[in-house]
This record gives structure tokens, sequence and C-alpha cells, in this order.
């Protein structure tokens, strides 16, 4: 069975494991916290997907399975590029795009092309889960199976609803695979089950024609992957233990940090505060280092003092509102620009410091631009009322000088 320790680290599941690879990216700092399984179709690249993981410090499990909404059988289309390898075909009406990828063109008619067919099995994802009680559940699922991730997300209901937090899936928003379910339809299913969409990750462009060297420019965004989050009402919902509604709120917040989403790891945490505190309690030296971080942010967010900028509501009268829209006093929409010297945009705050040290620069560094940002664009317009009388402020832009 599942031990106590696994359900505590954060179990990544990733459908279309060729050469090893996954959407969950890899922090130094928490990778030990992590129980990595990987899944792939085609058994000729197991051992590959293993070797390739043999330095990682996390647990791996690397299973030849080909999910799919049922058990059953299937084609399976091994493709001039094995990454596109897919149960589905290429839809001809696409075979002309191209993506530009450095020194080369991709074109999907070359690219998509089967090369070798084999007939595999297919199993859900619940199957594996019941049949493997040894295996974590997945916390965070990324589907990159070449049209076939609504069908998995169909065969995964018993796991979406139970230990899901969080969600990577390619999809399509035309039907580039023949017979495939698009964007469109996997929102409407992963919301139904209570997650929300929350961005695009790559933005991807291919291009319907290939032109010569020197007549290129943007291209069409034809497919992504696109990230999910469970919804925190939905977690709190659950017909579950406290211990298991606060591990997977923790397992949340955390995941919505690494993906730069800091407000809603905020609402998290608050969530697991209103839990009872005997969910907290953990073995002695059993704690995983990403629950160790969130209690230290948590503690540091408390002593952050509580200002926000004016709402709209705040800053506008009904009358005022309205009247933006009149020829009686029209504002032009202007985009305020501010600066900051190089030595007082070097001050970190305590929880900007925290995010460095375990590895959170990038976060960090977004959350010190729009704090100073922000306040120095409440600052000015406090000393300056005249330019909020004539203009609508569009935008603030801050500028680092010196």
């Amino acid at each position: 069975m599942t031990t106590d320790l696994s359900r505590l680290r954060i179990s990544v599941h990733h459908v279309g494991g060729r050469a090893g690879s996954r959407s969950f990216p890899i922090l130094e700092r928490f990778e030990r916290d992590v129980v990595n399984t990987l899944y792939e179709a085609d058994e000729d690249c197991i051992e590959q997907i293993r070797v390739a993981n043999s330095g990682n410090p996390s647990e791996l499990h690397v299973l030849p399975y080909c999910l799919a909404q049922t058990k059953g059988r299937a084609t399976l289309n091994i493709n001039y590029d094995p990454f596109t390898s897919s149960l589905r075909e290429l839809n001809t009406d696409y075979g002309g795009y191209y993506q530009r990828l450095g020194d080369h063109d991709y074109v999907f008619a070359e690219s998509f092309g089967s090369v070798e067919t084999r007939e595999v099995e297919t199993i859900s994802l619940d199957e594996v889960i019941a049949q493997n009680p040894s295996l974590p559940p997945p916390n965070f699922l990324s589907l990159d199976t070449q049209g076939s991730e609504h069908e998995i997300l169909l065969g995964a209901s018993k796991v979406l609803k139970s230990d899901v937090v969080a969600a990577v899936v390619e999809a399509e928003f035309s039907v580039l695979y023949k017979g495939q379910k698009t964007f469109g339809d996997i929102l409407a299913l992963l919301s139904e089950r209570g997650f929300q969409f929350v961005r695009f990750l790559v933005g991807a462009q291919v291009s319907p024609y290939r032109g010569p060297i020197g007549l290129r420019a943007d291209g069409f965004h034809l497919f992504d992957d696109a990230l999910f989050f469970r919804r925190v009402s939905d977690i709190e919902a659950l017909d579950a233990s406290v211990r298991h509604r606060w591990l997977l709120l923790n397992k949340l917040a955390f995941v919505s940090i690494v993906y730069r989403q800091f407000e809603y790891a905020l609402q998290c945490l608050q969530a697991i505060h209103r839990l009872d505190d005997g969910a907290q309690t953990s073995s002695a030296g059993t704690e995983p280092s990403y629950i160790v971080f969130l209690r230290e942010l948590w503690a540091e967010i408390g002593k952050m003092p509580k200002i926000y900028p004016r709402s709209f509501a705040e800053k506008y009268s009904i009358a005022e509102s309205k009247a933006r829209f009149t020829t009686l006093r029209p504002k032009k929409n202007v985009v305020l620009n501010l600066s900051i010297t190089a030595k007082n945009f070097a001050v970190h705050s305590h929880i900007e410091t925290l995010l460095v040290k375990y590895g959170f620069s990038d976060l960090s560094n977004v959350l010190r631009y729009n704090r100073f940002a922000e306040s120095s664009a409440a600052e000015f317009l406090k000393t300056n009322p005249t330019v909020e009388n004539q203009y609508a402020i569009s935008q603030v832009t801050l500028k680092v000088e010196g």
C-alpha cells in the first residue's frame, strides 16, 4: 500500500514520457520531495527514460502503458519524428503547416508521417492506480499524447477527484489529428471536475504556408500546453479527511508558486490555516522540504502590512464611471512611466529574500517589480492629482536606472 511518506511527497505523473522528460520542472531544492512517474506507450523508449532520470534524487517509476479512456486495443502510429507518435493520424488539412525550429523547418506532413504501426493494449489511469496500490496517485498530472488527451482525462475521473491538484494538458485549437477533441472540450471537461484554466505555457507559432527567408513574420497559435489548477473550494468540499485536504492544499500552494501564481498560493495557504491544526502533525524527520518552505513563507506573510491599491469602485463613483464615456471630459489612456534607482530596487522584502533562498529568484523578481511599480504609482498619483484628473492610466511601467 502507499505509505504516509509517499502521500506526503508530491506525486508527478507525466504521460508521453519519451526521452525521459516531464512537464513539472526539476527543482534542485525540492526534487527529493517528488515521486516521478512516467508513462510511454512505445516500449523501445523505456530503458532510455530510466537512464535519463537516473541522476535525479526523486523516486522513479517508468510504466510501459498506453493510457486511454478504457481497457482495450488500439493502433499506435510511430512517426518520422517519434515525438509525434500517436494513436491518432495527422489531419491532412494541416500537412502543409510548419514550425520554425532554429536551424530547420518542421513541416508537419514530413514529421507526422507514420513509418510504423503497432497494436497496443490500452488502459485507463484509474485502472493503473487501482492495480498498483504501491504507486502514489498523481497530484500533478501532465499529458502530451498528440491528440488523445481528452480520452485519457475521461479515464482518470477518480484520480482527478481524489488526488490531482494541477494539470498540464497539451491541447489543440483546431482538429490537428483526425477525430480528436480540442481545447474547448478539455476546458469543459476539467471545469466540470473542479479545475480552472490558468494560462498557456508555450506560445508556439506555426504557419499554414512556408514562405522563403525574409518573408516570414508571426504564425498561427495552433496548439499549446494548458495549465489548470484545482479550485480551492473544490478541495475544501472534498469528502475526505482533514489530513488529506490539508496535504492537497499544501501541494497546490507549492505548485502555484512553481508556476508564479503567488496570489493563488496565498489563497491556498489561507485555506490551509482554516483547517484543524491536527492535520499538520507528522513524524520527526519526515516533513518534506516544500512544507517547511510553505510554513516559513506563511510566517513571513503574517508580518506583511495589508496594503491594497484602490478598487475600481473606490476610485470611481457611478457618475464618474459613466462620465468616462461622455464627450464632456474625455480622458486619454496613457502609460504611466516611472523610474527607480538601482540601489533602491535592490532592496528585497523578507518574502522576496526567502524565495531566493529556496531557488525561486524569478518569482522574487516579479514580486519586487510589482511591489515597487504599484507603490510608486500610488505615491506619484497622490502627489500629482492633476495627472489622474486629466488622464486614464492604462498601465504602469517601472524603469530601473543606474
